[in-house]
């Protein structure tokens, strides 16, 4: 009944992530059968692992549906589990548009308990990125074990986020051929808008005395790569992974050597590890956000002007 999972995330994380398929499975069991049913609205439901594809799905999707987002403000993607009352409420829901490769695998139980919902990865058209997974991030290769998966981190390109839009509408109209017009259109619009704030973020960034940053995790290169920014290095060699003293005296050998004055951490993510660090470097810390969905970040675009506000604003601060 909880099916097979994978073993790309590792041993640890497939055994966790079995498990916690077959809990949900099971409470969800005993909460329908106490619960009443949820009440269908008649338009077409569909929902979205994090708050960007939810926000770009609702665009899409206009007052033809009702889109939900699964994951809640200020968790993070890469150790959450879907609760018993969330799985509850996909009932009735034709798809869930998910980022894919291993952020959002959390969902695999959504087919055991809705067998007829699909689960689509929006990732048709986007160029990957490449992540390390490693042990130790050795400059040695002798000593870098490393494992090359897909970044998920797509969408924090406007470019990504054009084509996960596009990738929406497509699967929009495949499910509910009858409104066709009115999902090209409303994508057509929001497109034009995600043009928009492309060119106005490349204007913002554009003239920056030192394109260099240090980012908490490995979340931050396809914007980068977008808007001509360096990522130096990283604080987490994985998310959730604690640096070893290894690789904390290159990563301060790094920061001295470009003159780093400021670093980037984030909201969905546990700063007491990076804490000292900062303070023994003498550093500025900003704080970049990946997933919005909170005051000032409640769209897709809201978000993306944020994170490059702060950008401009911490390397104007910390220029050499």
């Amino acid at each position: 009944m909880c099916g097979k999972i994978g073993l790309k995330g590792g041993m640890r994380t497939a055994m966790k992530g079995a498990f916690s398929a077959c809990v949900l499975v099971l409470l969800l069991s005993l909460h329908v059968g106490c619960s009443g049913e949820p009440q269908s609205t008649g338009r077409i439901k569909v929902a979205a692992t994090v708050f960007p594809l939810y926000d770009i799905a609702q665009n899409v999707v206009g007052d033809r549906g009702e889109v939900l987002v699964l994951l809640p403000p200020g968790a993070s993607p890469h150790t959450y589990d879907l609760t018993p009352q969330q799985a509850r409420q996909l009932k009735g829901v034709r798809v869930v548009f998910k980022v894919g490769h291993g952020l959002d695998d959390w969902t695999r139980a959504i087919g055991d308990i809705w067998p007829g919902v699909e689960t689509v990865v929006v990732d048709k058209g986007i160029v990957p990125r490449l992540s390390n997974d490693s042990e130790e991030h050795d400059e040695s290769a002798e000593h870098a074990h490393m494992r090359e998966e897909m970044n998920p981190h797509y969408w924090l390109s406007v470019r990504n986020g054009e084509m996960i839009a596009k990738n929406i509408a497509e699967e929009m109209i495949r499910i509910d051929p009858a409104h066709e017009a009115s999902y090209s259109a409303n994508a057509e619009r929001y497109l034009a808008k995600l043009s928009d704030v492309k060119q106005e973020i490349e204007a913002q960034l554009s003239g920056l005395p030192n394109k260099r940053i240090v980012t908490f995790h490995d979340a931050w290169g396809y914007f980068a790569d977008e808007f001509g920014l360096e990522i130096v290095a990283t604080f987490e060699p994985f998310p959730g992974k604690q640096p070893t003293p290894r690789y904390l005296a290159e990563l301060q050998r790094r920061v001295r050597k470009l003159g780093i004055k400021v670093i980037f951490s984030e909201p969905q993510l546990s700063t007491e590890t990076i804490a000292p660090f900062v303070e023994d470097m003498g550093l500025k810390l900003y704080v970049l956000d990946p997933l919005g969905g909170v005051e000032g970040r409640n769209t897709y675009i809201e978000l993306l002007r944020y994170n490059a506000q702060v950008i401009a604003e911490a390397l104007n601060n910390g220029r050499r």
